[in-house]
């Protein structure tokens, strides 16, 4: 497959660290390690073009240095919430793709996400020989839904299950973040999808426990005596920052050396809903770090937060930050609504759930974080080995690349 290029669609300019973006950076790296050549054609949304072209310039260049494909920035039509122009969008993106295609000579696109891969398929009414590979990684009808706070779906949200239904019969194979995704939409659609495969969000790291390191870094932090509990990535309301405040406050109350440190590009937001919570200033430290110092800091904390509420959108997902957490040597405090990681969690003892119904401190829970205490090295041990079999891209990075592959030759 020696210099095979690829094509990956995204419906934004993923200049800003997230797990959208981890995933196509992953990927792409996947693919160059079997000697594919990935292009990342970016349709940039209104709301990201008014960014400025210093982010969008910057955000690009951080873009290509981390997936080391060529990247492409291209503006989508703007108010495609407007039926018209969002038809209009599809055909245009779908011809930018085609001309792409025909000029690099691509048969493989690879769409991150349902939006991007419905816009691949419309490029398939240009070029019928165009492969799709649509890698389904939310259910972005209930996501609408849920961010808008209606139960009942409208007209918008039934568009969006139009195009969504589009992807599903036109693209040439399926990925799915999660097992429970696959299931989601088998019952929705009430068909057995199988032209797919379960990739999950994994992670690079292999993750080695040093106690010298750890200690020395916790001396520089002011952390040596310290209970310390972690917050890695963005703040949005469905990762139930609140809670999760609320929570490590009642925390400290029962285990006065417990520390929250946070790791996130959106310091203020968070330094609010501490404030919010009543937690001391002395026993919290919000940094903002490059991704590449992340896993470094995370030998530091004790216990990571990944708490979800039970809507569908999070019993689907495969938040990257447990692989991120757990390869650290992290066990995680969640619920029982994350995906299938939740199961991971109780079946190999990875860390604990709790009940969102009841955020008190029970003895469940004290029990828990007394035994990572205890057993803190124990704890690394099992929760990095976990990883290491199961969840790096090394393993499932073989299997997708043959996808692309088999896609490739097929006719």
């Amino acid at each position: 497959m020696i210099g095979v290029n690829i094509l990956f669609i995204a419906t934004s300019s993923n200049a800003s660290s997230g797990g959208g973006r981890t995933r196509i950076v992953d990927v792409a790296l996947e693919t160059k390690k079997n000697n594919f050549e990935p292009k990342i054609l970016c349709f940039i949304p209104g709301s990201q073009v008014v960014s400025g072209l210093i982010f969008l310039a910057d955000g690009k260049a951080r873009l290509e240095k981390e997936s080391g494909a060529k990247v492409y920035y291209v503006p989508a039509l703007p108010f495609t919430r407007i039926v018209l122009i969002d038809w209009l969008n599809n055909w245009y993106c779908g011809l930018v793709i085609f001309l792409l295609c025909r000029w690099f000579d691509i048969k493989v696109v690879y769409g991150h996400g349902t939006k991007a891969s419905n816009l691949a398929v419309f490029a398939k009414k240009f070029r019928k020989k165009i492969k799709v590979l649509a890698d389904i990684q939310g259910a972005i009808a209930e996501e609408d839904m849920y961010y808008r706070g209606i139960d009942t779906a409208d007209m918008f949200s039934r568009r969006i299950e139009q195009n969504e239904a589009i992807t599903f019969a036109n693209a040439d194979r399926l990925l799915f973040v999660s097992r429970a995704m696959q299931v989601h939409y088998e019952k929705k659609y009430k068909i057995a999808i199988r032209n797919c495969a379960v990739i999950p969000c994994a992670t690079r790291k292999i993750f080695t426990f040093h106690a010298q390191l750890r200690d020395q870094l916790r001396r520089e932090y002011g952390l040596m005596d310290k209970l310390v509990f972690c917050y890695i990535g963005s703040i949005e309301s469905y990762q139930m920052p609140k809670q999760m405040c609320e929570l490590f406050k009642k925390i400290t109350e029962r285990f006065p050396s417990a520390f929250f440190l946070v790791l996130s590009h959106q310091a203020s937001v968070f330094k609010n809903y501490l404030r919010a919570a009543a937690i001391s200033d002395e026993a919290y430290k919000v940094l903002t770090v490059e991704h590449e110092k992340v896993v470094e800091l995370l030998q530091i904390a004790d216990i990571g937060f990944l708490l979800r509420d039970n809507s569908i959108v999070n019993r689907v997902a495969s938040p990257t930050k447990f692989a991120e957490y757990v390869s650290c040597g992290l066990p995680v405090l969640t619920t029982d609504f994350v995906g299938d990681f939740s199961k991971m969690v109780k079946e190999h003892d990875l860390g604990h759930i709790i009940d969102l119904a009841d955020l008190s401190v029970n003895e469940r829970l004290v029990t828990f974080i007394n035994n990572v205490q205890e057993k803190r090295f124990e704890y690394a041990l099992r929760c990095s080995t976990y990883i290491r079999e199961n969840l790096l891209w090394d393993i499932h990075g073989k299997h997708l690349s043959k996808i692309f592959t088999d896609l490739y030759e097929s006719k």
